[in-house]
């Protein structure tokens, strides 16, 4: 239960998202998605490339680099059991661990304790263990 709380979360902040950062940052078509490499191309958004792709039981991350002068990095999430994904660029990068904030909610992938961890205004509302990592 606490699992679909979560998800039905996540599908809300697409939402909320979509409306902030623009529809064009988001992909609908989850069958364009493979956990190697789903960074936005740059026909429907900020053109990256995949540097790392990670994996949890319900997630799949990538971290992004901007490509040509963009060199900026970016967290892109998808809930394995979801349509589209979240594009937010990183507020905090720091040796393996990469942090983004959407409104109230802050993720954070540290590939040195192997986690993803979700919260919401301060409080951990996910915390799941990333057991494939991928450096691109």
């Amino acid at each position: 239960m606490k699992r679909g709380l979560i998800a039905a979360s996540l599908a809300a902040i697409t939402l909320v998202a979509t409306s902030t950062i623009g529809a064009s940052a988001f992909a609908n078509n989850k069958q364009n998605l493979s956990y190697k490499n789903f960074c936005p191309s740059g026909e429907e958004s900020t053109p990256t490339k995949a540097t790392i792709a990670a994996e949890t039981k319900g997630f799949y991350v990538n971290i992004c680099q901007g490509k040509g002068e963009n060199k900026a990095l970016y967290y892109v999430g998808s809930a394995k059991k979801g349509n589209g994904y979240i594009f937010l660029p990183l507020s905090r990068s720091q040796k393996g661990s990469y942090s983004a904030v959407n409104n109230n909610y802050t993720y954070t992938l540290n590939l040195n304790t192997k986690s993803l961890r979700v919260h919401k205004g301060g409080k951990l509302v996910l915390q799941e263990t990333v057991y494939n990592i991928k450096y691109i």
